[in-house]
Formats: structure tokens, C-alpha cells, sequence
């Protein structure tokens, strides 16, 4: 019942909008904003690699696990069956360039050496700049339609000293905080009453 008054609300949605329903799914998605980190990892050639993500989000502290989705049709995604390791390195807001390097389908996925904080690393490369570098081990990995869902079991973390802000994608661009923040502790938890 819950699932076909969905569907008929998608379908509503998309005729309103007169898109498609994956046009829709498109647009509803991106007004969820979120931080931008890229995956990398050693290409089966040897060479580091990176792949923009924004379906990354930590999954527990115990054990420290995150997930993240990638496209089975990737050579990212190839390279990543291939090994046992990969790294998650959240972007800073001026690292939308990288962000934009790694995120365009078809194009050449190796992280150049300047953008490396150890060049020489061959078993996880990680990108000087970040807000924060996580090493992880896969744990297990799930499909889900066109993507695997991978678990990472979550090995190193590196968070920079004194981390920027974070790199925002919100609704196809990229962008920062701005405005007043509202420490949670702060916020105001009431709740009006419905009216009836």
C-alpha cells in the first residue's frame, strides 16, 4: 500500500514537472546537500586512482564502518574488486577542482603526483588538503540495482589539525557553509502543535 502511494506520488511528481521519473529522482536528490569526499585506491595497473563521492556516510562506531556506493559499470569500480583497500578523503571547499576532476564519467581517473601527500605510497593513496583521510578495508560489499554498496571497515583516520570546512554539493554545484551555524545543543526543539 505504502509503496504504490509512493509510486503514484513519483509519477504525479514527473508529470507536474514534465520529466521523466528518473529526471525526477534527479532533482529530488540533489536538493539533498551533502559533503563531497573522493574514494581512492591503486588501480590494478599500480597506478592511484580517485572517484568522486557523495553517497558516503559513516554506518557505525563500533566497529568504525562507513559506506559507500559505486557504479558497476566504473573502471573505478573494477579496480576496486580488485583490491582489498581503498581511502575516503572528505574534500575542503577549495578542493572543487579535484572534486570536478574525479566526478566526469570517461575521463582518466589517476590522481596526479602533486595532488598526493605521499607520492611514493602504493597501498593508499591519500590527497594533501583534505578535511579528513580515512583508510579503510572492505568488509563487504552488497548489490543494490545499478551499484555496489560497499562497507568499509574503517582502519586509519586522519583528521587535519586545524580542518577547513568541508566542500558542499547542493543541487548540481558545489559550494561551502555560509550563514550562522546552530550548534545542536543550541537549537530550538520545540515543536508547534498541528493544527486540527
Amino acid at each position: 500500500m505504502v509503496a504504490m502511494r509512493r509510486a503514484q506520488q513519483a509519477a504525479i511528481l514527473a508529470a507536474a514537472l514534465d520529466i521523466s521519473a528518473t529526471e525526477a529522482f534527479r532533482h529530488a536528490f540533489r536538493q539533498l546537500a551533502s559533503t563531497v569526499a573522493v574514494m581512492t585506491l591503486v588501480g590494478r595497473d599500480g597506478e592511484p586512482r580517485g572517484m568522486t563521492v557523495t553517497s558516503m556516510c559513516g554506518l557505525s562506531v563500533e566497529p568504525p564502518t562507513l559506506l559507500v556506493c559505486v557504479d558497476r559499470a566504473t573502471r573505478t569500480h573494477r579496480d576496486l574488486m580488485a583490491t582489498d583497500r581503498f581511502g575516503v578523503d572528505i574534500l575542503a571547499e577549495e578542493q572543487h577542482a579535484i572534486a570536478a576532476r574525479f566526478a566526469r564519467s570517461g575521463t582518466d581517473k589517476v590522481v596526479p603526483a602533486e595532488w598526493l601527500i605521499d607520492p611514493t605510497a602504493r597501498e593508499l593513496p591519500h590527497l594533501t588538503g583534505s578535511v579528513v583521510r580515512l583508510g579503510c578495508t572492505i568488509d563487504a560489499i552488497h548489490p543494490a540495482s545499478t551499484h555496489d554498496i560497499v562497507i568499509g571497515r574503517i582502519r586509519t583516520i586522519d583528521v587535519d589539525p586545524q580542518p577547513g570546512a568541508p566542500l558542499l554539493y547542493h543541487d548540481g554545484a558545489f559550494g561551502r557553509l555560509g550563514g550562522d551555524r546552530i550548534p545542536l545543543e543550541r537549537a530550538d526543539l520545540t515543536i508547534a502543535p498541528e493544527d486540527d
